[in-house]
């Protein structure tokens, strides 16, 4: 059995439970992914998920595409399997596998926000608001005074 799927976020939206209660769901589209190859010693699969065109992908990659006889894919991915003998070369995975009610673990990429200030990329509280203050949001002291004389590896800072 595989151990997970590649998919995209659709987007959110509400249903209503038994009950008449809103909840909100997200959406995911879910394959198909194809399977590009198995390995044993340890069991993986790498799948393989939304089509491109083939002058977008690199020399290499078209070739690994080429010799594996699957159209091209943009994301590919590997997982852990348990077993490979149920599965082949080629062949797609849909959303079909998970039954209703399943449990799945999802983890994503948040987008990207741009270039951010402290404020908001780490949530420190900012300077003083009035009294003539010109210190409203900007960062404060970024480390210790002459000794060590340097800013530490991974203070936080606005980026």
């Amino acid at each position: 059995m595989i151990q997970g799927l590649v998919g995209r976020k659709l987007g959110m939206t509400q249903i209503f439970d038994k009950f008449g209660n809103i909840v909100p769901v997200t959406l995911v589209e879910v394959g198909p992914c194809a399977i590009l190859e198995l390995k044993d010693s340890p069991f993986k699969v790498t799948l393989g998920f939304d089509s491109v065109k083939e002058n977008r992908l690199t020399k290499p990659r078209q070739g690994f595409f080429k010799k594996v006889g699957v159209s091209p894919r943009r994301i590919v991915k590997e997982f852990d399997s348990t077993d490979n003998k149920d599965y082949k070369v080629g062949q797609e995975l849909k959303a079909d596998v998970f039954k209703s009610g399943d449990f799945v673990n999802i983890s994503g990429v948040s987008i990207g926000k741009g270039f951010q200030g402290g404020m908001k990329r780490w949530h420190w509280s900012g300077g003083p608001a009035g009294h003539g203050s010109m210190h409203h949001r900007r960062v404060g002291s970024i480390g210790a005074s002459a000794d060590p004389a340097r800013t530490l590896r991974g203070t936080n800072m606005p980026g």
